[in-house]
């Protein structure tokens, strides 16, 4: 499958150089940072939230932290939980579900990242399948980010 074709237009539109990292297949973020032998740390992983109201919101976080979701709650106002899986499949269309790019703009999902990825050299991050990261540099991810909001939403592993 390789890198979904909405990630691939969202990262040509904003003129975001990357580059592609294949890997054996891996199930979870930390997996797959071991198996690309590349620092948890640099490996950021999206989290899809829902809240009462039905909005979705993509949290990103580096793969050596779990999502605190009393913390994020704080930082968007309201109460937020875990999405399930259809609805993961229904919005990213192009992707395997456990796969999706920390990239909510290109998918029309709100976004709040966590400030430890600021000073990230090299990210890498899931492409839509179990086995290909896109790699894009510290400034290239910020500027996928965009204007969404940050703040500490997470907690080392």
């Amino acid at each position: 499958m390789a890198v979904a074709i909405t990630l691939k237009q969202f990262l040509s539109q904003r003129n975001i150089p990357y580059d592609e990292v294949t890997h054996d297949r891996t199930a979870t973020s930390l997996e797959t940072a071991a198996t690309a032998h590349i620092p948890g740390d640099s490996v950021a992983k999206a989290v899809l939230l829902a809240d009462s109201e039905g909005e979705y919101i993509m949290a990103v976080l580096p793969a050596t932290y779990h999502l605190d979701l009393d913390l994020i709650s704080q930082e968007v106002g309201r109460v937020v939980c875990l999405a399930d899986e259809e609805d993961i499949s229904d919005l990213f269309t192009d992707c395997k579900v456990g796969a999706i790019p920390p990239a909510g703009a290109a998918y029309g999902i709100r976004m709040v990242w966590d400030d430890r990825l600021n000073d990230v050299k090299d990210v890498y991050f899931e492409g839509g399948d179990h086995s290909t990261l896109v790699h894009v540099t510290g400034s290239y991810f910020q500027k996928m980010l965009g204007n969404a909001p940050h703040a500490v939403i997470s907690h080392h592993i």
